[in-house]
């Protein structure tokens, strides 16, 4: 692949560092490339962001590594994604609705409940499909938490 060709660098697991860089570089093309096609929706930006790491989740597991050391390269791979997308968040965003946060206590507890239950279920079975088809369910998944918890932390910086 070409990402693969042209990152040879980033992909030597043992420099982690090289690891958060990759996770910055390519979830900055992510949200380039998602804006530019889907200006209103945010979801094509985390697909974008996801796509191209594909040849690194390979690497990874046909290393045949420890689960310590791998839960280590995503955690360094999380922090690049979080502070690309908090920057895209915080200055870069038109439209950011915090509103859901603030009447989320005043929503039934049943409703709250079944909403969340549902968004789950929907999530396991777009990871299944995801991990099963194109093997980043787990890059997806990870990809989405990181923006969702830029947003919370860039909620913080507009207001």
């Amino acid at each position: 692949m070409l990402i693969e060709t042209i990152f040879r660098h980033f992909f030597n697991l043992e420099h982690k560092r090289n690891v958060i860089a990759l996770g910055m570089f390519v979830t900055f093309i992510g949200v380039v490339v998602g804006t530019l096609l889907f200006p209103d929706d945010y979801l094509p930006t985390i697909f974008f962001a996801t796509m191209p790491l594909l040849p690194f989740v390979n690497r990874i597991f046909h290393r045949k590594m420890e689960k310590r050391a791998v839960a280590e390269l995503y955690a360094f791979l999380f922090i690049g994604m979080i502070v690309v997308f908090a920057f895209y968040f915080a200055f870069l965003s038109k439209t950011f609705d915090v509103s859901i946060y603030r009447t989320l206590g005043a929503v039934n507890p049943f409703d709250l409940f079944s909403s969340v239950l549902s968004n789950n279920v929907k999530l396991i079975v777009v990871v299944f499909l995801l991990s099963m088809l194109y093997n980043i369910g787990s890059l997806f998944i990870l990809a989405l938490n990181a923006a969702l918890i830029s947003q919370l932390f860039s909620s913080f910086v507009i207001f």
